[in-house]
């Protein structure tokens, strides 16, 4: 899946913009009107996912961008259209894929420059190397294509790259990607698989681990709240106020739940027996983790600022944790408002549902297959609330990364909610 699939699949001449194959990790291509439907149809034929003017194949766990620019409309000028073209020079080891000549090059970028592209210090380097040259023929063409001022303009951005950079601006936050399900459900994987798709198709992306109860601020708060609970531990407790945690697990102040597969399980202090017994402790418990935890998802946005944070655990893992954590207390229901109030709101949000046979298989030291149905079934239903889309992690790996990647990409076009205001103010 590269530049060479798509050369193959070309029936004519096409001029490449921005950076040439095989360095490009994608390709822009000036179309011609005629060659544009049939191209369309045959990149769908060989599975190409179709969004507006771009396709992209999804495989190996990354991505490949083609973006159709139709010729006539970009220069309608048809003398401009011809001297393109005719000083274009076919890229070596291809046979349809076309280099503009280097004034053209430049006046290529200078249309684009024009229509808000900004150079970085990776352009700006490139114009830098021109010779005064080039900058002159294209200079002298400039007129015909109506890019006089665009092509000064660029020159001057090429000398200073990043200067329309500068200035304040408000950083823009972090578009978070939730990935959630068991222990063993593969989020890891499919994560990693994430982001080398989204930045091969240009996005800068990251991964963060957002597990329940991690966070260092549980640390600090939980020796007072473990000395309330021991005091409390040395009152008797009321008969039948809450049942006794059960044989095989043992949850401790992080709120983490400590499994103990065979042999006796250690004998809990009057603080454990005391939270587990007390359902006002328990709950007040759960909102201190479930407060921690939004924070985590917070600053791991915060600190991300600009970038697609691709998340291992998110919203929909804490509340099914929540929930299976503290039983005794019924739902939780307000300490998983908390997380899902606090945590930013995820540009999209997947469940990958495998079975707990599957998941136990994978992670044998981390559930019992028991523990592991419950926590399955709390997915499925926070999920249908929390409106998570479900994926069958069962499916190959490459098939799963591919469809969580082409729905990322889709969602990650449209415009979120601040865009939407924007387009709704500017009509």
């Amino acid at each position: 899946m590269s530049a060479a699939d798509v050369d193959l699949l070309l029936r004519g001449p096409c001029v490449v913009l921005g950076s040439l194959p095989p360095q490009g990790r994608d390709l822009d291509l000036l179309v011609p009107e005629a060659s544009l439907a049939p191209l369309r149809s045959t990149l769908s034929r060989h599975g190409w996912v179709e969004e507006g003017e771009t396709f992209v194949r999804f495989a190996g766990g990354t991505a490949f961008a083609v973006d159709l620019v139709r010729f006539e409309t970009w220069l309608p000028d048809v003398v401009t259209r011809t001297a393109l073209l005719r000083d274009a020079s076919t890229i070596p080891g291809y046979r349809h894929l076309m280099a503009p000549s280097p004034p053209h090059r430049l006046l290529l970028l200078a249309h684009r420059f024009r229509g808000g592209m900004v150079v970085d210090e990776r352009r700006g380097a490139r114009l830098a190397a021109l010779d005064a040259d080039t900058w002159a023929r294209a200079r002298d063409q400039a007129v015909e294509w109506g890019l006089v001022d665009a092509l000064d303009g660029l020159r001057r951005a090429g000398a200073d790259p990043g200067r329309r950079l500068r200035g304040v601006r408000r950083p823009r936050p972090a578009r978070v990607i939730s990935l959630s399900g068991l222990d063993g459900a593969g989020k890891s994987t499919q994560a990693e698989h994430l982001r080398r798709a989204l930045e091969a198709l240009g996005y800068d992306a990251e991964v963060a681990w957002t597990k329940l109860g991690r966070d260092p601020v549980l640390d600090r708060v939980s020796a007072p709240v473990k000395a309330a609970v021991e005091v409390v531990g040395r009152v008797r407790p009321r008969r039948g106020v809450l049942p006794a945690p059960r044989p095989t697990e043992q949850p401790d102040e992080s709120g983490e739940l400590r499994i103990h597969p065979g042999g006796p399980r250690p004998e809990p202090d009057s603080g454990h027996l005391a939270r587990e017994r007390s359902a006002l402790l328990s709950w007040g418990w759960g909102c201190v983790v479930a407060l921690a935890n939004a924070r985590t998802h917070r600053r791991a946005a915060r600190a991300r600022s600009g970038t697609v944070l691709i998340c291992d655990r998110y919203v929909l893992d804490s509340s099914a944790h929540l929930r299976y954590r503290y039983p005794a207390i019924g739902r939780p229901g307000f300490p998983r408002w908390l997380v899902r109030r606090l945590s930013p709101a995820p540009r999209a949000a997947f469940l990958l549902d495998v079975s707990p046979a599957s998941a136990r298989a994978r992670k044998p030291e981390q559930y019992t297959t028991r523990d592991l149905t419950r926590l399955r079934d709390l997915y499925v239903e926070e999920s249908g609330r929390l409106g998570v889309t479900v994926v069958d992690g069962e499916r190959p790996e490459s098939e799963v990364a591919a469809a969580l990647a082409e729905q990322a990409w889709r969602t990650l076009r449209r415009p979120g909610r601040l865009g939407r205001l924007r387009a709704l103010r500017n009509r």
